[in-house]
């Protein structure tokens, strides 16, 4: 995994205060990957720590803050656009 990826991984970890380990992280390789991991981590939270995000609005952080990580306007950022291959991440 690039410098790019892991910070994007770590600013994703911050925003929606939760971990993903580095395994899990490896084989993220597009916006709705990296969403599907956010969704499935804040399910598994403790219902007292739960968040108001739908499974939408993660999609949409996620692509807006990979946009941002990787310097293009969030609109070139689709859901299953491939981070290496497609926006050019390393």
């Amino acid at each position: 995994m690039g410098l790019d990826a892991v910070e994007l991984v770590l600013a994703v970890e911050k925003e929606f205060a939760i971990t993903i380990d580095d395994k899990d992280a490896e084989k993220i390789t597009t916006p709705r990957l990296l969403a599907d991991c956010v969704v499935a981590r804040l399910g598994a939270m403790a219902p007292g720590e739960k968040t108001e995000w739908t499974s939408g609005s993660i999609l949409q952080r996620v692509i807006q803050l990979a946009a941002t990580q990787i310097g293009v306007p969030a609109e070139k950022v689709l859901p299953d656009s491939h981070f290496v291959e497609d926006l050019g991440m390393g």
